[in-house]
């Protein structure tokens, strides 16, 4: 390669790098005309990995140009490209199809290294306007003419191509489709076609004996090479799958990080689940009963690409190839997603959760689905910069309905403070919701493990993606059987007077909660069972701990554990003060403490007031010292375990 085409070459990349069309366009012109033979070749070594789709048409264009001059490698650039094209295109697909039409040098190679990739870009072009198809139509007659056609498409994409071409309307005077459509007609082709395999070996081994010096000697080797292994792997594929009965995917990530070899694990951990989850429920869904199962396949890197493969055996092949396409439509047009309720929830959920994170790392995907039938079916190209602004606009689209449910159930946890309850019940489940504040005084006076009537609302919130978000809303709780419980807290009956039998002296509640768990398992209680010294003081004590008990309704005045010291006895200890807190709110001097405040829960209470409020309801001096020290100590061990959930 002489000074001038370097020169030339030096100002591809320029003008690429600037973005001047007028430029590039003179550049690769002069390129053409100083390497008629090489241009192409020297474009794909040189920028081969440029996404720029500007610059693909300008490869394109090159191959068009130099095909004629019967350049031995120009079956590489080929290959590729229709592997990777871009089909919405025009001017790209007509000047691939010219070069197609016209490259005949090494027609035997260019069939082994199309045969796997051609069918997929027949239905592209077939599908594509009027003069895509038209070119389209010549390449069919030509290579037919040159013996290639039936070891290029399958019968069943001929079906296809057939299918599109006869209800295609060609302009005035152009007759091409006719004599495509003979062709169609009148060639034999076969179900599955031939393995090429070993021709790509004896090109592998030739390139190994002469390799391409005049280009840019390893780099230009190695892609020649890597054109190769695809087509091989292509052939691969479509083997097992026809072996396994089933269908292949194969998607390729491109973009700044796959193009330098690398893509980070937690990325492609993502990116492998969401999409795996979500084409195993695809295939769920069209092949019920079929015995479907998947074989996952990690290619990593492969020609400045990350690939994965998935491998689906089932018994309805075109069935779950068109699933596995349908789902890739949807990332490339994701304003589909709201409205398609083909899919369930959680597999739309999993398609935006894929392109989400493509467009988190500005990788673009190109998703291909092979059967052995239908080798290869039009691939879909997924650009994270064109399906970004869709993405946004469908995790914004929310719609909303209310269900309303009556059950009994048991309660088994309230927080009044948070507003939160939790109940199980054989209708629903486990539930648990929320308490609106105007309701917060239904959870007065209420056991933990009762059963009660439950009036509850399901706020349902439907998203874009096909998720739905669960609110469950407390509107009514009532005794079983009857007795409708009032919303408003004002007409519960509220004590006003406080006596010393409402108010505790025992300020240890883990030494309360041990009595009342002993008297649960009816074993006695006595000071050595609590690891106290078994004299009078201690028996003393264990009679204010069960005066406490009383208290906070855990063991009724004869003795008895109440349901709610039963229920309390069976509680782990994350859950006890809790408990416990609700209970001490529900209790006597719990709610005088509050009236006399003026607050509304436990967490407005002043712990350092408790004294002054035991003089105001009348508590000699002494007394209200001694067991205001005990009020205080509760409410301040109640109030941190309140504020550890705030944080939480």
């Amino acid at each position: 390669m002489n000074s001038e085409s370097l020169e030339h070459l030096r100002r591809i990349r320029s003008a690429l790098t600037q973005h001047d069309e007028e430029r590039l366009l003179a550049a690769v012109a002069a390129l053409i005309e100083a390497e008629p033979v090489n241009a192409a070749l020297l474009i794909w070594t040189r920028f081969h990995s440029e996404e720029d789709r500007y610059f693909r048409r300008v490869l394109a264009y090159s191959l068009a140009k130099t095909a004629t001059h019967q350049s031995k490698y120009l079956w590489a650039p080929l290959a590729e490209y229709v592997a990777t094209l871009h089909s919405d295109d025009e001017a790209t697909l007509v000047n691939t199809l010219t070069a197609i039409q016209t490259y005949d040098e090494r027609d035997e190679l260019l069939s082994a290294v199309l045969a796997p990739i051609f069918g997929g870009f027949a239905l592209s072009c077939t599908s594509s306007g009027a003069r895509v198809v038209n070119s389209f139509c010549d390449v069919v007659v030509e290579l037919n003419h040159r013996g290639l056609l039936a070891s290029l498409l399958s019968r069943s994409q001929v079906r296809s191509v057939r299918k599109l071409l006869e209800t295609f309307i060609p302009s005035k005077g152009h007759s091409e489709n006719d004599s495509a459509l003979a062709v169609l007609r009148a060639s034999k082709f076969v179900d599955i076609l031939p393995d090429f395999t070993s021709r790509l070996d004896q090109e592998d081994q030739l390139l190994d004996r002469e390799p391409p010096m005049d280009l840019d000697g390893s780099a230009a080797s190695s892609l020649l090479h890597s054109v190769l292994a695809n087509a091989r792997s292509s052939y691969a594929l479509r083997q097992q799958a026809d072996k396994a009965n089933g269908v292949t995917q194969e998607v390729r990530l491109t973009g700044s990080d796959p193009n330098k070899g690398r893509l980070t694990v937690e990325v492609f951990e993502k990116l492998f689940h969401s999409w795996k989850t979500a084409i195993r429920d695809a295939v769920q869904s069209v092949a019920a009963g079929a015995n479907s199962k998947m074989t996952t396949y990690l290619l990593a890197p492969a020609q400045g690409s990350f690939v994965m493969r998935f491998l689906v055996e089932t018994g309805r092949d075109e069935a779950v190839a068109q699933a596995l396409d349908d789902i890739a439509e949807l990332i490339v047009k994701p304003e589909g997603l709201s409205s398609d309720t083909r899919w369930s929830p959680e597999t739309r959920s999993n398609i935006v959760q894929f392109a989400e994170i493509l467009v988190q790392n500005k990788l673009d995907a190109t998703v291909g689905t092979l059967d052995p039938q239908h080798f290869q079916r039009p691939r879909k190209y997924i650009v994270s910069s064109r399906i970004q602004l869709a993405l946004r606009e469908v995790r914004a689209t929310r719609q909303g309905k209310v269900v309303p449910h009556q059950f009994i159930a048991t309660l088994e946890g309230a927080n009044r403070r948070l507003g939160t309850f939790e109940a199980l019940s054989e209708e629903l489940g486990y539930v648990k919701g929320d308490v609106p504040t105007n309701r917060k005084a239904l959870l007065l006076r209420k056991g933990i493990g009762s059963r009660y009537n439950f009036g509850v609302e399901d706020r349902v919130t439907m998203l874009g993606t096909g998720e739905e978000k669960h609110q469950w809303v407390l509107v009514s709780l009532t005794a079983d059987g009857g007795g409708e419980t009032s919303l408003d807290a004002k007409t519960l009956q509220e004590p006003k007077a406080l006596s010393t039998n409402d108010v505790p002296q025992q300020d240890l509640l883990d030494r309360i909660i041990a009595v009342v768990r002993l008297l649960a398992r009816e074993e006695e209680v006595h000071p050595r069972a609590l690891g106290m010294e078994d004299d009078k003081s201690s028996r003393r004590h264990i009679g204010y701990m069960r005066q406490a008990a009383r208290i906070l309704g855990l063991v009724a005045d004869d003795g008895m554990v109440t349901e709610a010291g039963r229920m309390l006895a069976t509680l782990p200890e994350s859950r006890v003060l809790d408990f416990l807190s609700l209970q001490f709110e529900m209790s006597t001097v719990g709610r005088v403490w509050k009236a006399w405040a003026g607050v509304e829960d436990l967490l407005g209470l002043d712990e350092n007031s408790a004294i002054e409020f035991l003089l105001a309801k009348g508590l000699s001096d002494s007394m209200a010292k001694r067991r205001g020290r005990t009020l205080r100590k509760w409410l301040l061990q109640f109030k941190t375990r309140l504020a550890e959930e705030v944080a939480i």
